[in-house]
């Protein structure tokens, strides 16, 4: 039995060597078919042989093995990629794929198991170089006004405040062909704090706000873009300010919550409809609970897909609208997101990415499905701040920037990551804009002031912390 023992075991042995020379040859580009040796790798080149990536930007190397009988293929998902400095740079995003994590030099090599190895190939990290555009400035600096991206591309700028105590009537249209800023009709009414949403008869419906005499208005007004011009249309039925308008499905616009009194926190739970072939406003239902953009709380209006309205922010839970019934209910009332710091934004799977930063250097991410009204923990970003900005990006990505940022900026995303398009930076005490591209950075002063992104197209951003819906997205 013990002469038996010994044999299976040294025929269990034997067969695991065969195995390990057998991968072995697989490796090294060598193998057997039929007893006779397959061509072997014998050297391996990789390309680019020379470059520099941006800090927070990536790199994709391939390599190229060529084989004995004079063969070559492409071996990049099989070799081993390494990096002389992994502080500086790295391949931890993938095969060949090299991230610049801090300034400086490295070498790297692509390699197999065998021992063939490529020549080393340098790669500097430099930092991101500025492309700024200047775009001209704002005929009048403004705040707490609104920015409608028009059907003809141009963007509509409505009313606010000059900082100097004064409500505007003006308004401005930005021209990305000729990347400048010209006066178009006025409002009838002063306002801040207000919503502008483009109609589906490509006007825009500007609605409530603080008026002149800084009291909440019930007035709104139609903008006509060829001729443009202003005109008055049915008033709201409760005086509101810094409340949420949505577009809906039918062409509609839903007003929800808001503050109908000067100074007022808690918000209201009034939500009125408006039908701009009738041009009058209907009540519909009452939110769960008052809800407020007032002292910069992020309350949030998130049109799904199903054609239902979620509102997020400025209390806890959510509310969800339907306007087929034109009914409230109350979801996910565990959530409490009364502070200025939580964060949500609608993905193109439909689920709502919920981020909140407390303040004191915790961060919670979490994704919310409407379909069945649960939240799950996702990644938390490197670093976040009050304040920041948050948007979906075309291909699914969700990327933060801005916000009150002090010491060294986290994450900073080229558009060699991702596929963005521009944003508009403009101070808000100033007038002064520009265009920023994909890969510039903004100044900090800039970054702070929430306010003055304007997103012109779809998005875009300098300094930002991505959030990857799924991986190996981060980097096409």
């Amino acid at each position: 039995m013990k002469t038996e023992s010994v044999k299976g075991r040294l025929k269990e042995v034997f067969v695991a060597l065969a195995i390990v020379m057998m991968l072995t040859g697989c490796l090294s580009g060598s193998g057997t078919s039929g007893g006779a040796s397959g061509p072997t790798l014998s050297s391996i080149a990789i390309t680019p042989t020379t470059t520099t990536a941006s800090l927070g930007a990536g790199v994709q190397f391939t390599a190229k093995g060529t084989f004995s009988d004079g063969s070559s293929s492409d071996i990049t998902n099989t070799a081993i990629w390494t990096s002389s400095a992994p502080s500086i740079a790295d391949f931890s995003f993938g095969a060949g794929w090299i991230f610049g994590g801090a300034i400086g030099s490295t070498n790297v090599i692509a390699s197999t198991l065998s021992g063939i190895s490529s020549a080393p190939t340098a790669v500097s990290v430099v930092p991101v170089v500025s492309t700024t555009t200047p775009t001209g400035n704002l005929i009048t600096g403004r705040s707490s006004h609104t920015a409608t991206l028009l059907a003809n591309g141009k963007v509509l700028v409505t009313g606010g405040n000059n900082n100097k105590g004064s409500l505007l009537t003006s308004c401005e249209l930005y021209d990305p062909a000729t990347n400048s800023w010209t006066a178009t009709g006025n409002l009838i009414t002063a306002r801040e704090s207000h919503t502008a949403t483009l109609l589906s008869n490509g006007k825009v419906l500007v609605a409530g706000g603080l008026d002149s005499s800084v009291n909440p208005t019930a007035s709104s007004e139609l903008y006509n873009p060829t001729t443009g011009q202003w005109t008055a249309t049915g008033s709201l039925a409760t005086k509101l300010y810094a409340h949420t308008a949505t577009l809906l499905s039918n062409g509609k616009v839903l007003i929800a919550g808001g503050s109908a009194v000067l100074n007022e926190y808690t918000g209201t739970t009034s939500a009125e409809l408006y039908d701009p072939t009738a041009g009058i406003w209907t009540t519909t239902g009452s939110l769960t609970k008052g809800r407020t953009n007032n002292t910069g709380v992020n309350y949030t209006a998130m049109l799904l897909s199903n054609g239902q309205v979620l509102l997020a922010g400025g209390g806890s839970g959510m509310d969800l609208f339907d306007p087929a019934t034109s009914t409230w209910t109350a979801r996910n009332p565990t959530l409490d997101s009364k502070e200025y710091n939580t964060f949500f934004t609608l993905l193109t799977n439909g689920k709502v990415l919920i981020i909140d930063s407390s303040g004191n250097g915790s961060i919670l991410t979490q994704l919310y499905d409407p379909t069945t009204d649960t939240t799950t923990a996702t990644a938390n970003p490197p670093s976040y701040t009050g304040g920041a900005s948050i948007v979906t990006l075309p291909n699914g990505n969700v990327l933060t920037f801005g916000g009150n940022l002090t010491g060294n900026v986290q994450g900073v995303f080229s558009s060699s990551i991702i596929n963005v398009r521009t944003l508009m930076v403009r101070d808000m005490y100033s007038g002064a804009s520009k265009i920023v591209g994909a890969s510039d950075l903004l100044t900090k002063s800039e970054a702070e002031t929430k306010d003055t992104a304007t997103k012109v197209g779809v998005t875009a951003v300098g300094i930002g912390i991505l959030y990857c819906v799924s991986t190996g997205n981060c980097k096409k």
